[in-house]
């Protein structure tokens, strides 16, 4: 499985590298960084985002944020739109205006990470086997 993992929190990053290490993983700390990823390499099986990516609680422009991914997602040409988009930041007003700008143009749910941040995880792995992405 293909997938684009965007957070700038190290524990969440050292997370899906270990959940994900027999898939081909692409990392951004940065919506910068991965706008660049898509660019490149897509399509991409999942993505993953965080809203809030600087180094604060709450990011306070769209612009920096999780929010530039998900807009730039819903405006790509459809051969490569993601298959799946999983949003997974804890700021549900900045997770919801993600979800909202995606939502009819790509599959996409909201996990933030929870439990030893490990949901999200299982989520792509029931979605990944039921349904082949």
């Amino acid at each position: 499985m293909k997938i684009l993992f965007l957070d700038d929190d190290p524990f969440r990053t050292r997370e899906a590298r270990i959940c994900f290490a027999k898939d081909e993983l692409s990392l951004a700390e940065t919506a910068e960084q991965a706008i660049r990823l898509l660019e490149k390499n897509s399509p991409y099986d999942a993505v993953s985002l965080d809203h809030d990516l600087c180094g604060n609680i709450y990011c306070p422009s769209d612009e920096v944020s999780g929010f530039a991914v998900a807009e730039y997602i819903s405006k790509m040409p459809k051969e490569k739109m993601p298959k799946q988009v999983v949003v997974h930041s804890f700021n549900s007003g900045g997770a919801e205006n993600m979800i909202t700008v995606l939502q009819g143009i790509v599959p996409v749910i909201r996990q933030p990470f929870t439990k030893g941040y490990k949901d999200v995880f299982f989520v792509w792995r029931y979605l990944h086997y039921q349904f082949e992405i």
